[in-house]
This record gives C-alpha cells, sequence and structure tokens, in this order.
C-alpha cells in the first residue's frame, strides 16, 4: 500500500470516527432535553396537583361551614361542571363524608353533654 492509499484510508477513519462522535453528542443532547422535558413536566404537575388540593380543602371548608343552601349550590355546581362520572362521584362521596363527620361530630358532643 502506498503511503498516499494508507493516508486516504487515515483519514476516511477519521473521518468515521468525527462522524460518529458528533452522532453520540446529537443523541447525549436529544436524552438531556428529554430529561429536562420530563422534571419540568413533573414539577408542573407538583405544582397542579398542590393547587387542586387547595381547592379541595377550600371547597370542604365551605361546604362545613355553609348554610344548606350553600351546600345545595355547592352539590348542584358540583353537578354542573364535574361531567366525569368518576370525579362526580368523588365530589359527591366527599360531601357525604363531610355530612356523616357532622353527624358523628353532634352525636358525640350530645353524648358528652348528657353525661355530665
Amino acid at each position: 500500500m502506498s503511503e498516499s492509499e494508507n493516508g486516504a484510508l487515515r483519514k476516511q477513519s477519521f473521518e468515521l470516527t468525527v462522524l460518529e462522535k458528533r452522532r453520540q453528542r446529537i443523541q447525549y443532547l436529544e436524552n438531556k432535553l428529554q430529561r429536562e422535558r420530563n422534571r419540568l413536566s413533573s414539577q408542573n404537575r407538583k405544582t397542579r396537583n398542590g393547587q387542586l388540593i387547595s381547592w379541595g380543602v377550600m371547597v370542604e371548608a365551605a361546604y362545613k361551614q355553609g348554610t344548606p343552601e350553600q351546600r345545595k349550590l355547592l352539590n348542584e355546581l358540583a353537578a354542573t361542571y364535574l361531567t366525569d362520572e368518576r370525579n362526580l362521584w368523588r365530589a359527591q362521596s366527599g360531601f357525604e363524608r363531610i355530612k356523616n363527620e357532622a353527624v358523628a361530630q353532634s352525636s358525640s358532643a350530645k353524648g358528652e353533654g348528657g353525661a355530665s
């Protein structure tokens, strides 16, 4: 093999190596970008979940402290805006739980008052 052929092979080998390194770098950067997208998505999901929990706490407090008319309005709002059966069922079971807790508290308070 002549020196010019040998040099051409080395040059070609070097170019393939550079090309492969560039492909690997592109793959690395694409993976890094995907990890960052996943991290941001997770962070946004956590923020939204925190907001939803806070709203749920607010609705529960409003329902507990509300008048019968206000409670009826909250039930109607749930029926109007929660079109997904599962979410509507969850809201209604939450309202039922609050009512049951209030009845239990009222019963225990009456029992304590009568025992004195």
